[in-house]
């Protein structure tokens, strides 16, 4: 039924791909993951489906509290108290939620998929693996009694969602701000402007995000990019700090974390 799902929904291309892999994830678990499941995550990667139900992929690194929260929340709800959940042997295992609030789980391999409410205590069961259920949907040939009586897509779209990398630096230079965001303007050349007061500024090209800021005696950047971008982005910042004499100090993510320790 796999191979069905991609006739009435077309996968991306080349979906992102997790660092981490099926075996080093279910060593981690101790408990297979449907394989079903994984042939989602590997033909399609994490996104939304119809602009209504959205995959969520194990190997990505937020999945486990998300999942820890579906089922504590699930394992107490009238319909569904009396089953067993991951990470127990063929347990419910959740692969999905809507923008509803409801949450699908696949059970063992290809044995079902289970829509549990979130509005009311109901369940719905398909017999079948989560693709054969999306596959039924997105055609016509099954209707969820749980989700919106619109909800009848002709043609369906799935959207990738991929995480990006928030990447914070301070620059240590002479050139005073505003000489330096006229000259980091010109050095990426058709940027789009996304918003500039008199000691900020933000660009972003090529999908990837550059903000400049002046405050406290410091010039800082962030830099918002898709994972596969890195290299690129770090290119283009390594010939603009050399002609501007720039040093990049305090490389970060989000967190706060050290990063790039080779320097950009």
């Amino acid at each position: 039924m796999s191979n069905a799902l991609t006739k009435v929904l077309a996968p991306p291309k080349k979906p992102l791909q997790p660092a981490t892999t099926w075996a080093q994830l279910e060593q981690l678990f101790r408990t297979p993951v449907p394989s079903d499941v994984k042939w989602l995550m590997d033909t399609y990667g994490q996104g939304k489906i119809a602009d209504f139900i959205a995959l969520r992929d194990p190997r990505r690194s937020g999945w486990l509290p998300w999942a820890a929260w579906k089922i504590s929340t699930t394992a107490t709800h009238a319909a569904t108290k009396s089953e067993l959940f991951f990470p127990a042997p063929n347990g419910l295992f959740p692969f999905a939620t809507t923008d509803n609030g409801d949450e699908l789980f696949a059970r063992g391999e290809g044995e079902g998929v289970v829509v549990v409410s979130a509005r009311e205590p109901r369940r719905e069961d398909y017999p079948g693996a989560p693709s054969a259920f999306l596959q039924a949907i997105l055609s016509g040939d099954h209707v969820c009694g749980l989700f919106p009586s619109d909800f009848r897509p002709k043609k369906a779209r799935f959207v990738e969602h991929k995480p990006f990398a928030v990447v914070r630096m301070i620059l240590e230079t002479a050139t005073p701000y505003e000489d330096l965001a006229k000259s980091f303007k010109k050095h990426l050349g058709k940027a789009k402007s996304l918003g500039a007061t008199g000691y900020s500024m933000s660009l972003e090209k090529d999908g990837v995000t550059y903000e400049m800021a002046k405050g406290g005696g410091q010039i800082g950047m962030n830099v918002i990019v898709l994972p596969d971008d890195e290299t690129a982005v770090r290119a283009t910042l390594r010939a603009f700090f050399a002609s501007s004499a720039i040093r990049a100090t305090n490389i970060a993510d989000q967190a706060g974390n050290a990063i790039w320790s080779e320097g950009i």
